[in-house]
């Protein structure tokens, strides 16, 4: 993937993806991302069909460079 390096919500949305469009077992992938930008990574992304949608997981190191919170509405 030509992305950011490690962009895990990326990996996972991806991994989900063709998880579903395949339709039978447990998919697992290895991805790298940065090489171009001199930032390699390599993620391993997971993903299941499941009667009540897809599981996907993303593991592998990564160093931090931004960190925040969403706040979401409160639902009345």
């Amino acid at each position: 993937m030509t992305e950011d390096p490690a962009t895990g919500s990326a990996t996972a949305a991806m991994t989900a993806l063709r998880a579903a469009l395949r339709g039978e077992g447990t998919l697992h992938l290895r991805v790298g991302q940065g090489v171009d930008m001199g930032r390699a990574s390599l993620l391993l992304a997971h993903a299941e069909p499941r009667a009540d949608g897809v599981w996907a997981g993303v593991a592998g190191q990564a160093v931090i460079v931004m960190e925040g919170t969403l706040p979401a509405p409160a639902i009345a």
